[in-house]
């Protein structure tokens, strides 16, 4: 199913916590000519990746089995010099973008550390380098944040794969933070962070996939 989707979009984007965890490749496995790959994405405002020759995207690009990375840094954000030969020697490239001004002093300590590129910048700066689509695939909170109120309209669809396994406690989020609000019977209360429509759910193997489009 990954592939499957991977196959019909034109970026793969992924934080640096994800990058760094797990090593990805970001490539589609499915038997497409280069030129249909999807162009892998890391989201790395602070250039906390910090890769070497041997990161599995590169050595996937270099192989010819798939794109290398393009890599969304803080325009103010000084990159090494070492990194960014690894990098461009794969054919990838960095895209510097602006981050929103800097809290006020007054601001909590939360809101002075959780600055990140809006999604709108984002996508404007993947428009202007030609790609039309993109496959967000983690972490988890890349994922919460795109699946916030502010961001929702920018979201075509969401698919999550259920697996017969329970993680536990500590596992990675994803999800925006709960909403308060008042229910159908004027209840006040959670309400759902995120409704879905056009809902279709789809077993594969051991596997349940739910497909659906944000109301």
């Amino acid at each position: 199913m990954t592939h499957h989707l991977r196959a019909h979009h034109a970026a793969i984007l992924v934080g640096a916590g994800t990058a760094i965890a797990d090593d990805p490749g970001l490539n589609c496995r499915l038997q497409h000519p280069l030129d249909r790959q999807p162009r892998p994405i890391i989201l790395d405002q602070r250039a906390r990746w910090a890769f070497s020759r041997d990161a599995r995207v590169l050595a996937t690009a270099r192989s010819g089995r798939g794109l290398a990375p393009w890599i969304l840094v803080a325009a103010d954000t000084t990159y090494p010099a070492a990194r960014l030969a690894c990098l461009e020697e794969a054919g990838g490239k960095l895209i510097r973008l602006p981050l929103p001004p800097s809290p006020s002093p007054s601001s909590s300590p939360a809101s002075t550390t959780s600055r990140r590129f809006p999604w709108p910048t984002i996508l404007s700066a993947l428009a202007a380098h030609g790609l039309t689509s993109v496959m967000i695939e983690g972490g988890g909170a890349v994922i919460a944040d795109l699946l916030a109120p502010p961001n929702l309209r920018l979201v075509r669809s969401v698919v999550v794969t259920l697996a017969p396994v329970l993680l536990g406690r500590g596992c990675v989020l994803a999800s925006p933070d709960a909403r308060r609000g008042a229910d159908a019977e004027g209840e006040a209360g959670l309400v759902p962070a995120v409704r879905f429509t056009d809902v279709l759910w789809t077993g594969l193997g051991e596997d349940v996939v739910f497909c659906g489009r944000p109301a």
